[in-house]
């Protein structure tokens, strides 16, 4: 409710550049993800190390393995907003490369 009386808060970056889809896509929160994006937020958006909510989800997701199991929702709340998946980070991977170089199963 509160980005719907007040939609500039979904610009806001942090001192790292991180959005609130950054966030919120890092700690795979898949229903506010679909929330922030149905409320506008620009999914393009990069944050202080080039990487886009998408690419910064993806990182995290590899580095921790207690992010794996929450991560398909996420991945498939953002993987279709605007450009997401042709955006690349500051190594030049896109989030299909980060995907293939994960170290956790798939899902079933």
């Amino acid at each position: 409710q509160l980005v719907r009386e007040k939609p500039e808060l979904l610009e806001v970056q942090d001192e790292l550049g991180n959005s609130a889809l950054h966030l919120a896509a890092t700690f795979l929160q898949a229903d506010v993800i679909k929330e922030l994006l149905s409320s506008g937020a620009p999914p393009d958006v990069v944050d202080a190390d080039g990487n886009t909510p998408l690419l910064a989800l993806l990182s995290a997701a590899n580095a921790d393995d207690k992010l794996a199991p929450g991560l398909l929702p996420s991945v498939e709340a953002l993987a279709g907003a605007a450009d997401a998946m042709s955006q690349r980070d500051a190594q030049g991977r896109t989030a299909a490369d980060l995907a293939r170089a994960s170290p956790h199963e798939p899902e079933k």
